[in-house]
Parts: C-alpha cells; sequence; structure tokens
C-alpha cells in the first residue's frame, strides 16, 4: 500500500464511480448532519442543552411498541410526568428516544405499570447548571468532535486516495468507525425523513468491516495472494453484518427486541470491535512477511487500529450495561477515553502513517503553510472550548465580582496559546520535515559554493548532479543558449527557442510543468534561468522515481536555486570574456610592439 508497492488501479467504468461517488456523499453527509448538529447542539449554539432526564431501552417484557425507562431523574420532566425507572412507556413517535431534545419541545406518551395503561406529556427542560449533565456536557462535545476528526480523516483519504482500492478501503472504514453517541436532528421527526436517515446511519456502521480487506490487501503486498476462501469467508461476514444491521436498526427505532439476546445496544460496536480484531491480525500476518521499511509502516496501522479497537470494545460493553451508546452520565471516564483514542491518538498514528511514512501515495504535496494553518486552527478551537469550559464551570459571581478576573483569564489563554503552539509547531518541524530542512540545507549550501566554482562546464555538472541528489534520482538535463539562438544540453540535444514551455518561462519568469503546455519536452518540471529579462538557460527535471510530485516548497526552492546557479554561470562567462579581452588586448599591444620595432628597423 506505499508508493513503492501501489495497489492496483480503480478500473470501474466511470458511471458506476460517479454511483459509489453519490452513494458515499449521501451516507457520510447523513452522518456529519447529525454530528455537526450534535455538536453545536452541545456547544449551545442552537440554544439551550435540555435536560435528558430519562430513556427508553428495548426490553423483551415490555409490550409491543413500549420501551422500558432507565436512567430517570427524580428531579426531571419525566419524573414529574409521573414515570419511574422500570415503567414501560410508548411515546406518541416510537422512535422518539432517537431525535435529539429540544428545550421547551413536548411529546405525549402511554404509561404501562403493572398492565395499567394511561396517558401523559413530558415538556423538555433545559440543564440546570451544576447538574452532573452539565459537568459531562462538555466531555460530550468533545467525543462528538472526536467522531468529526475520524469521519475527516476518512475523507482526506478517500479524496487524496481516490482510485486506489486499498486507501478507498480504509477512507470508508475510518469515515464510518466513530462512536459519538449522536441523535438525529429535531427537525427530522417526520417518519418519512427520520426513517430514511436512521436506515442511512445504520449502512454506514456496517463499512467499518471493510477494514478486513484493507487488511488482506496490505498482507498481499507482502505475501502474496490470499487463497479464495478467505475473500468468501469476508463476503459471507459483509452480508451477515449489513443484515443483522437491518435489523439492529428496526429494534432501536420501533423499540423492538429482535436482536436483544445480541447486545442490545452495544452490537453495533461489538461488530466493529470483530472486524477491527480481525483486520488487525491480517496486518500482524504481513508484518511478519514484509521488509524493515513495510513493518515501520504496517506497525503504525496497528496501533492506530488498536487503539479504536480498545475504545470500541469498551463502548460496547457499556452500551450492554446502559443500553445507549457511549454511557450513562456515570460513565464520564469512558466519554474522555473514547474522545483520547478516536480523536486524537488513532488519527494522528494514521496521519504519522500517511504523510510521514508514505503509506499510500496520495498524490497530495503537504506544504507547511497547510499543516500550520491546521494546527493552529485546532488549537484555537482547543482554547475556545476551554474557555467555554472555564465560563461555565467557574463560579458566576467570580465574573461578576471584578473585571480583573476576566481580564486576567483572556490574557492567560492568550500567552498560553502562543507557547504551545510555538512548541507544537517546533514538534512538527521535527516530527514530519527534518528531512526536508536537511535536504533543502544541503541544497542552499551547494548553492553557496557555487559562487565559487572556476569553470562552467564544472559548474554545470555539479549543479545537474545535486539536483539529482536532492530529487531522490530524478533524471537532470541543463541546457544553455548558443549561438544558433536555440538552446543546447552537454550531449548537444537541442531545443527550439519557440518551445511553448520556453515561451511560458520567458513570459511567467517561473516554473513551469511542459506537458501542461502543450510542449513536446519530455519533463515533470522546467526552471528558468533568467538575465535581465531573457531566457539564459534552464533546468528539465523529470519525475521523482517514487513518483511523488514535486511539493510547492520544493518547486519554490529548486527555482530559487537554479536562478541563483544561472547568474553563477553568467557570472563565470563574463569573467570569461574579460580574461579574453585581456589576453586580446595583450596580444594586441604585443603585435603592436612588434609592428612598431619592424617598421624602426625598416626605416
Amino acid at each position: 500500500m506505499t508508493n513503492r508497492a501501489e495497489s492496483a488501479k480503480l478500473n470501474w467504468p466511470r458511471w458506476q464511480q460517479v454511483l459509489l461517488i453519490a452513494l458515499l456523499v449521501v451516507l457520510i453527509g447523513n452522518r456529519l448532519t447529525a454530528m455537526v448538529d450534535m455538536a453545536a447542539y452541545r456547544s449551545g449554539l442552537l440554544g439551550q442543552v435540555a435536560l435528558n432526564s430519562g430513556r427508553a431501552i428495548p426490553d423483551p417484557n415490555a409490550p409491543a411498541g413500549f420501551g422500558r425507562m432507565v436512567e430517570v431523574d427524580p428531579n426531571g420532566p419525566v419524573a414529574k410526568a409521573g414515570i419511574r425507572n422500570g415503567d414501560f412507556v410508548r411515546t406518541y413517535l416510537p422512535y422518539y428516544y432517537q431525535i435529539r431534545p429540544k428545550v421547551g419541545d413536548s411529546t405525549n406518551f402511554t404509561l404501562d405499570r403493572n398492565g395499567v395503561r394511561s396517558e401523559h406529556q413530558i415538556v423538555v427542560e433545559p440543564l440546570p447548571i451544576g447538574h452532573v449533565q452539565a459537568r459531562n456536557n462538555g466531555l460530550r462535545l468533545a467525543n462528538v468532535l472526536a467522531v468529526i476528526i475520524s469521519i475527516l480523516v476518512g475523507c482526506f483519504i478517500l479524496w487524496r486516495g481516490w482510485g486506489n482500492p486499498a486507501a478507498m478501503l480504509l477512507g470508508m472504514a475510518l469515515a464510518a468507525i466513530g462512536r459519538g453517541g449522536s441523535n438525529q436532528p429535531p427537525w427530522a421527526t417526520d417518519l418519512g425523513l427520520a426513517a430514511p436517515m436512521w436506515w442511512l446511519l445504520i449502512v454506514f456502521n456496517a463499512l467499518v468491516v471493510l477494514l478486513i480487506p484493507f487488511a488482506m490487501r496490505m498482507f498481499e503486498q507482502q505475501a502474496g495472494s490470499l487463497p479464495r476462501w478467505h475473500w468468501r469467508l469476508f463476503t459471507t461476514w459483509l452480508v451477515w453484518c449489513f443484515v443483522s444491521l437491518h435489523i439492529y436498526g428496526w429494534d432501536r427505532f420501533w423499540l423492538t427486541y429482535h436482536l436483544n439476546w445480541a447486545g442490545g445496544a452495544g452490537y453495533p460496536s461489538l461488530l466493529m470491535s470483530i472486524s477491527i480484531a480481525v483486520a488487525i491480525a491480517y496486518l500482524v500476518a504481513g508484518w511478519r512477511k514484509g521488509s524493515a521499511a513495510e513493518r515501520n509502516r504496517i506497525t503504525l496501522i496497528v496501533f492506530a487500529l488498536s487503539a479504536y479497537l480498545f475504545a470500541t470494545v469498551l463502548v460496547s460493553l457499556d452500551a450492554m450495561r446502559t443500553g445507549t451508546i457511549v454511557g450513562g452520565e456515570s460513565s464520564a471516564s469512558l466519554i474522555y477515553f473514547n474522545a483520547a483514542m478516536q480523536g486524537v491518538v488513532a488519527p494522528g498514528l494514521l496521519a504519522y502513517a500517511v504523510l510521514r511514512h508514505k503509506l499510500f501515495d496520495l498524490g497530495f504535496a503537504v506544504n507547511r503553510t497547510l499543516v500550520f494553518g491546521s494546527i493552529s486552527l485546532i488549537l484555537l478551537v482547543g482554547f475556545a472550548l476551554i474557555e467555554w469550559a472555564v465560563d461555565h464551570l467557574v463560579p458566576k459571581s467570580w465574573h461578576e465580582a471584578s473585571a480583573f478576573y476576566s481580564a486576567g483569564i483572556a490574557v492567560g489563554l492568550f500567552l498560553l496559546f502562543h507557547r504551545i503552539r510555538d512548541a507544537v509547531e517546533h514538534v512538527i518541524e521535527r516530527l514530519f520535515f527534518r528531512s526536508w530542512h536537511q535536504n533543502e540545507a544541503a541544497l542552499k549550501r551547494f548553492v553557496a559554493a557555487a559562487a565559487h566554482v572556476e569553470k562552467p562546464e564544472a559548474l554545470a555538472g555539479n549543479f545537474a548532479a545535486e539536483l539529482g541528489r536532492f530529487t531522490g534520482g530524478a533524471d537532470v538535463a541543463l541546457y544553455a543558449r548558443t549561438a544558433e539562438e536555440n538552446y543546447a544540453d552537454a550531449s548537444g540535444a537541442t531545443i527550439d527557442a519557440d518551445d511553448p514551455a520556453l515561451a511560458a518561462m520567458r513570459a511567467e519568469q517561473g516554473a513551469v510543468v511542459p506537458v501542461e503546455l502543450g510542449s513536446s519536452i519530455e519533463a515533470a518540471l522546467a526552471l528558468p534561468m533568467m538575465h535581465q529579462a531573457a531566457l539564459a538557460g534552464f533546468v528539465l527535471l523529470g519525475p521523482k522515481p517514487t513518483g511523488e510530485d514535486y511539493r510547492p516548497d520544493e518547486i519554490e526552492v529548486l527555482g530559487w536555486a537554479t536562478q541563483q546557479v544561472g547568474l553563477d554561470l553568467q557570472a563565470i562567462r563574463v569573467r570569461e570574456l574579460e580574461q579574453s579581452v585581456i589576453k586580446l588586448e595583450a596580444r594586441n599591444a604585443n603585435l603592436s610592439d612588434v609592428l612598431a620595432q619592424a617598421a624602426a628597423i625598416k626605416a
């Protein structure tokens, strides 16, 4: 799965790829809609956070369409409506507890206690300050953001790795792997909208099983093709996951209990755990067959998937106990652990494997501006959450007592942000860009010494060798302008001065890609040597042997080095001309003396 041994490209017809893209947009869009809505709700952007004063779960002992009430808050609106823990309840909408609550909304319900039924109404109340749910709200927000990060990492791999089957399998699985405990938006209460959105969410959960074929492909990269029964067994597991998750979705939506024997609310996480564990087993088997470099890459993936596995197993066990995803209000430590594993550890390891160890050749040129811009954005969001937490957790009387207190917090966060950002950027530089710095420093050292070379042939040859080193072995050719008004390299090969790529270099005075300009020049990059707005020469670079594109920062430093060396070559030629002129003047003086002496003798 690396740029050295890339998977076979996806050879589907275009219409099939368009259909797959449309399906993924619908599935991922539906999931992101729910997660972003929940994140905005948890952060207070959508108004007051509602008190979760009780919930209904499927129970085989409940009458048809009824759920058993658990975690009933004795002071909440559910208790005020006369409901106790263990009561059987059927709301006006059976799937009411899958919809995000909204303060002020009301719903009618039927209470069944010991076979006696009565009609009641619940009015959603705001979350009281200091309530245990208020303390856990920030953790739940972090957990939702962690799932969004995992989805975005999967989308990024899908986007940049499209056409690479292994990258596509991993991207789809990562987009579906997060468990955030989100509900559907309150505007999706109508059955015609709520049912399809819920069904799409359940189908999306099944995509986690695609980690298995991803791991099988990685194994085949190291050890050759697997027996066909491995793929048949996976197909059977895939079908089982889709069918059983549909039944599970029906259970959760309508409060039935067909899959209650399989763990109830914890069933999807159980399937995910099994799928991740099988994928890890294939990866470990491939690790044993791989080279040292391949082992480094596979190790990172195994650790990343292990982080997902630990979090998913704990979520599954807790869901079996509590009847809900990501636990009840007593599960703050689980919420924190789940957020850390899914939002930081696992995506971080995968990002490191992709960017640093080139897990895939994604054709993506990562430059410092993008990376550090993303780091700054993440830190800003983090500090905004800290400020929100301080504002909500610190007693209100402290804020009202003194304006200096609030100013002190603001100044402290400002100073702390810059210190942490500088420290993080330093670590990122060393982690991701150390080899870039070393490569660039070596090129700049060569350019600094180039001014002291005496012969143009030597400088041209040495520069070509240095560019070959810098690019990892790409083909290099240096062309200079000739007396015939064209350009030739050391071997005598010539290029017409009116070639489209050369005309573009004169006009833009910067690097160009010849193939994009309709040029017949077979090169990945052309770098000009300008002198007084004239094209004195240029360098042609072939593709990198690794198949990677030239990064923006590489193109920039290569263009700078080529221009500087071009000026040095021009300076050497000027010195040579000056020396030739001096020699000619001396020779002319000698000839003049000889002629004068001859004339004197003749006289």
